[in-house]
């Protein structure tokens, strides 16, 4: 029987940029979006302080 090879896609941790924890798909809850880049964060209240400074986070 012929080998069939399963390709895994390989997914990137994403950096929360307040508090700078990485986190994996399920540890992800808000979003926002900041000049057409979309930033993760492990809670509201970091989405939060991005919102209220960005550019202090994205520099």
């Amino acid at each position: 029987m012929p080998k069939t090879s399963v390709q895994k896609k390989e997914v990137k941790p994403k950096q929360d940029p307040v508090c700078k924890k990485y986190l994996v798909e399920y540890e992800i809850r808000a979003v926002s979006k900041y000049k057409r880049l979309t930033y993760y964060f492990c809670s509201n209240s970091c989405m939060e302080k991005f919102k209220a400074a960005p550019k202090c986070y994205t520099q």
